[in-house]
């Protein structure tokens, strides 16, 4: 099998994606924690920046979620809506995270290795890019109920980890990952993001043969009821 036949996280995509489609009808609004009232836009630039097409977010998370699942013919509808959204916002770190998110299915999907090879390092700077562009308002920033900084930070972790070692991310992903696991707003964010942390973590650690933190953590997800917990409970049959 080449090394460029990954399968992505999907973990924290579905997750989240299924959180944001619940309220993908209305306006994207982003809340910060200063002011609960408060309801500006999206974007690195908040209060200035128009709110996002609900409709055309909601075509993209869409797109989105159908290629995750394996379809390869969303995976170009959903970057072309993905790339649609950067038109109006392209300083948009979420979005361009999920863009990048978006260009790495497209090199699962493609047949030539150095196709593979574009369109993950196509991804990947787009990944690299948002994560360049996080400030500190990011870090209050709120989007349906976790902080936007969180949230990139998180699929960012997630699409390195489940790269091949060819693209050298395995070290970045784990740091990110451990930078999200330990930040603050972790516990009061969304149960979907909370969740799907947990258990990306749970598996690295079983992964580099950490049998009881993987348990602690698949446990934690279980006891809060949390999305994942079905996908827990396997993992904790697993470690028996």
């Amino acid at each position: 099998m080449s090394p460029l036949n990954y399968r992505p996280a999907l973990c924290l995509s579905t997750v989240l994606l299924s959180l944001i489609l619940m309220t993908a009808a209305q306006p994207l609004r982003a809340q910060t924690a200063s002011s609960p009232e408060a309801h500006p836009a999206l974007s690195p630039a908040a209060a200035v920046t128009p709110a996002l097409d609900p409709r055309a977010l909601n075509e993209a998370l869409q797109q989105f979620l159908a290629a995750t699942r394996g379809d390869t013919a969303a995976v170009q509808r959903s970057q072309q809506a993905w790339e649609r959204l950067l038109a109006q916002q392209p300083a948009n770190p979420l979005l361009l995270s999920y863009l990048g998110t978006t260009l790495t299915l497209k090199g699962r999907d493609a047949w030539a290795p150095w196709t593979k090879l574009q369109a993950v390092e196509d991804g990947l700077a787009q990944i690299d890019k948002a994560l360049q562009l996080l400030r500190p308002e990011h870090e209050r920033q709120q989007v349906l109920g976790s902080a936007l900084a969180l949230q990139v930070r998180a699929n960012a972790a997630q699409t390195f980890l489940a790269l091949p070692g060819i693209f050298k991310r395995q070290e970045r992903g784990e740091r990110l990952l451990k930078e999200v696991l330990n930040h603050p707003a972790l516990a009061d964010s969304a149960p979907g993001l909370r969740g799907s942390v947990w258990l990306s973590a749970a598996r690295q650690a079983l992964k580099q043969q950490q049998a009881e933190q993987a348990r602690v953590l698949a446990q934690r997800i279980v006891d809060q009821a949390l999305p994942q917990a079905a996908a827990a409970r396997s993992l904790l049959k697993e470690l028996g």
